[in-house]
């Protein structure tokens, strides 16, 4: 049977397993909304009751993406280390994975300035620093050191839509585009795959291995969440990386503070014109 199409143009599929036995199973599998760009997400009715699982099909748009099966693997890895949901199964087309509650929430900082026309685009700058600095972005900037310190993957893609909370902790979602930057943390990796895998160590090596920065994982957030002369960012070691927080915020609260100096030159025309009332 091909698959149903909802009101809203999402996929359904709808089967019944074991027919006519007293285990009979209607399984009803929905498409729902989701941002990713390489896969459509499903939710899982088992007779009508939500399954705590979500079906993870595969639509590669980017040759960057690890092939299906190998970006299982390298998610049951950082499960392993508490940092994704788990696997339940996979192949070359899909995967089984367990299902989170809720999505990161970006929480940007305050605007922190009264807009006004005239204002010069150092408010863009601001705009940029507030979502950068928020409470979202800092929760993936931190995510992401735990995650290179305990198994040495890094997300060339750490946007918000990649990260979700399971039983009330981050876990990263997607791992098409995860890499490690030295080969000790890929060869612990490669030494535990199934044997299928382990076959052509070399092609895995050569797209998996990639440190295009002195400190990949937290240059990619740079250029995800700021992207301003990300180029001359390439060389920043992880320390330089750590204290560039405190740079940025300083930043802020400079432009800040020159924003409302602009603010107050514009007003100071219209306030020198304002008729004197005789009485």
């Amino acid at each position: 049977m091909p698959p149903l199409v909802d009101s809203s143009g999402r996929r359904s599929s709808r089967f019944v397993v074991e027919a006519n036995t007293p285990t009979e199973v209607v399984v009803n599998v929905k498409q729902i909304k989701s941002m990713g760009l390489n896969s459509q997400i499903f939710a899982i009715h088992l007779d009508d009751k939500e399954a705590p699982v979500i079906l993870k099909k595969h639509t590669p748009a980017d040759e960057n993406n690890a092939a299906p099966e190998i970006e299982a693997e390298l998610q049951k890895w950082a499960h392993k280390h508490g940092l994704a949901p788990e696997v339940k199964a996979y192949n070359s087309s899909a995967m089984i994975i367990e299902k989170c509650s809720q999505p990161l929430a970006e929480e940007p900082l305050e605007q922190g300035y009264k807009y006004m026309r005239g204002l010069s685009a150092k408010r863009y700058v601001v705009n940029t620093l507030n979502r950068a600095l928020g409470a979202g972005s800092m929760h993936v900037f931190q995510f992401i050191l735990k995650m290179y310190d305990t198994c040495g993957l890094y997300n060339r893609d750490p946007n918000f839509d990649n990260y979700m909370y399971l039983r009330g902790e981050l876990k990263q979602i997607d791992y098409g585009q995860n890499r490690f930057v030295h080969m000790t943390q890929f060869n612990a990796w490669f030494t535990q795959l199934p044997g299928r895998f382990r076959r052509d160590k070399r092609t895995l090596q050569e797209q998996l291995v990639v440190q295009d920065s002195v400190f990949p994982p937290l240059f990619q957030w740079y250029e995800v969440h700021i992207g301003t002369d990300a180029d001359k960012k390439r060389e920043w070691e992880r320390g330089q990386w750590v204290t560039s927080i405190l740079a940025m915020k300083q930043q802020r609260q400079v432009l800040l503070h020159q924003l409302e100096q602009e603010r107050q030159a514009l007003l100071a025309p219209a306030e020198s014109m304002r008729p004197i009332l005789h009485f």
